[in-house]
C-alpha cells in the first residue's frame, strides 16, 4: 500500500484499492481505509488545477507494433462557440494514428469503449501512455486497465512531447480546426500519405 501511494501520490484509498487488486492483493476496503489513515497517507488539499505526477519509471523505446500507444486530447470550438474535443490514439512505434474520436464530451468510460473498438481489430498494447487528465485518471480507466491487464503510464509535464501521441496532437490541431466531422478521412490520409522524418520521409503507415 505504501509503495503504491509513493508512486501515485495523488491517489486516495479507493484508487489505491484498485491498484492493489491489479497486483492480486485483496483487502477489505474499510480495513484499507483504516490502515491508510494510520500511515498518514491522506492526500493533502491544494489549490489550482495541477494534476497527479503518475509513475516515475523511465519509458522504453518501442521496437515493434503494439508495444506502446499514446493517448491525448485536442480541443477546439465550433463557429457558434461550442467546444469539442478529439481523442488521438497513436502507436508509438509505427506512428500509425489508430483512432481520432471527436465529440463534445469524452468521459473515461467513453475512452475505454473507444479503446475496446481499436483493440478488436488491432490487438491490445503492452503499455498505454497519457497525461494526468481527469479522463485518464478516472476510476473507469483504472478499472479498464485492470480488466485488460494493460500497464498505464502517466507522464509528468517534463516528459510531454516525447511520444508520438504528442506529435500527433500538435499536427491534429490543424486538421480538426472547425472540421470534426471529417477526422476519420483525415486519419486515413495522414496514415497513408503524410511523410514522417523519423521514418525516412515514408508515410506513417503506408497502405498495402
Amino acid at each position: 500500500m505504501k509503495a503504491v501511494a509513493s508512486q501515485r501520490r495523488r491517489f486516495g484509498y479507493r484508487r489505491i484499492h484498485v491498484m492493489l487488486q491489479r497486483h492480486g492483493i485483496e483487502m477489505n476496503l474499510k480495513k484499507l481505509r483504516r490502515l491508510y489513515g494510520e500511515e498518514r497517507l491522506q492526500v493533502r488539499k491544494r489549490g489550482g488545477r495541477k494534476r497527479a505526477l503518475g509513475t516515475r519509471r523511465p519509458l522504453l523505446v518501442p521496437d515493434q507494433p503494439n508495444q506502446r500507444w499514446s493517448l491525448d486530447f485536442v480541443s477546439d470550438a465550433f463557429t457558434d462557440g461550442r467546444r469539442f474535443r478529439v481523442l488521438t490514439v497513436v502507436d508509438d512505434h509505427t506512428r500509425e494514428c489508430l483512432a481520432l474520436v471527436a465529440d463534445t464530451s469524452l468521459s473515461g468510460r467513453r475512452v475505454g469503449r473507444e479503446l475496446d473498438a481499436v483493440i478488436a481489430h488491432r490487438g491490445p498494447p503492452l503499455t498505454i501512455v497519457s497525461d494526468n487528465g481527469t479522463e485518464f485518471t478516472s476510476m473507469a480507466i483504472l478499472r479498464w486497465s485492470q480488466d485488460h491487464q494493460i500497464d498505464w503510464h502517466y507522464m509528468s509535464e517534463a516528459n510531454r512531447g516525447k511520444t508520438a501521441g504528442e506529435d500527433e496532437k500538435r499536427k491534429s490541431q490543424r486538421l480538426v480546426h472547425g472540421q470534426p466531422i471529417g477526422v476519420q478521412g483525415d486519419r486515413s490520409q495522414r496514415n497513408s500519405e503524410r511523410q514522417h522524418p523519423s521514418l525516412r520521409a515514408l508515410p506513417d503507415y503506408p497502405s498495402r
